[in-house]
């Protein structure tokens, strides 16, 4: 086998190396990105009356929560204001009890 030859091995043997054994990690992130969060609430409440809210990070790959993400989330109502309109996620996941106030009819909370 002439030098050409097995530098071609060699190399084939690299790249087919990479891909079976995944070595390739240019194209895939060690972190996974945050790409948004999930709020879970009852479905109907009162003004003024204190309801519990889940915040979930999503990853970009869907991991829900997405451990790697901790820090503040603002939340919002379309009407009105809720409180506290700041939540504090550790691991990707926090609870919490919120309140709307004024405002009428329906309203959408977002973080």
């Amino acid at each position: 086998m002439n030098s050409v030859a097995r530098f071609i091995y060699a190399l084939a043997f690299v790249v087919l190396s990479g891909v079976l054994f995944g070595c390739d990690k240019a194209t895939e992130p060690r972190i996974e990105e945050l790409a948004s969060f999930r709020v879970i609430a009852p479905a109907l409440v009162k003004a003024g009356e204190p309801f519990s809210v889940t915040i979930t990070a999503v990853g970009s790959k869907g991991t829900a929560p997405s451990t790697e993400f901790s820090g503040d989330v603002i939340l919002s109502v379309t009407g009105g204001t809720v409180s506290p309109d700041t939540v504090s996620v550790a691991n990707g996941t926090s609870s919490i009890e919120v309140v709307f106030s004024g405002g009428s009819g329906l309203q959408t909370l977002t973080a």
